[in-house]
């Protein structure tokens, strides 16, 4: 299960529901539980090896961060159902898309279906911006 500390700005709190709804998760929920302070749980930025820490280490190390974007912490264990503190329908579009600081950063010139990707908001407007660049491009050399 993955956990994410609730910090006083929602969205940062919410940040992966807009990426897990690029996945084709169209209805998602945020349930809110409440777990010990020296419970063992994991905590990592999403492209790093988590590392064992209590629950109270883990949420102050990213309340701490000035920029906590794509961190999560991992409960490896069962939520008991008297753990779970409240539950909520998340809105259609909040956080971040693709990855944190992804926006205003230069398109990659590649044209492989990994990189141009289908069946997502402005995909094939990027797509088409991605080729007619390299096509450009390819005439200067």
């Amino acid at each position: 299960m993955w956990a994410f500390p609730v910090l006083a700005s929602f969205t940062l709190t919410c940040s992966w529901a807009r990426e897990l709804k690029r996945w084709g998760k169209t209805a998602l929920i945020a349930v809110t539980v409440d777990v010990p302070d020296r419970e063992p749980v994991y905590v990592a930025h999403y492209r790093n090896v988590p590392v064992l820490s209590s629950a109270a280490e883990a949420a102050g190390l990213i309340r701490s961060l000035a920029d906590p974007r794509g961190y999560e912490i991992m409960v490896p264990r069962r939520i008991a159902p008297s753990e779970i503190c409240r539950v909520r329908v998340l809105p259609r579009a909040i956080g971040w898309r693709y990855y944190p600081g992804a926006r205003g950063r230069p398109m990659r010139l590649c044209d492989c279906p990994v990189c141009l990707p289908r069946s997502e908001v402005k995909a094939r407007r990027y797509r088409d911006a991605v080729r007619s660049r390299l096509a450009r491009e390819a005439g200067k050399k």
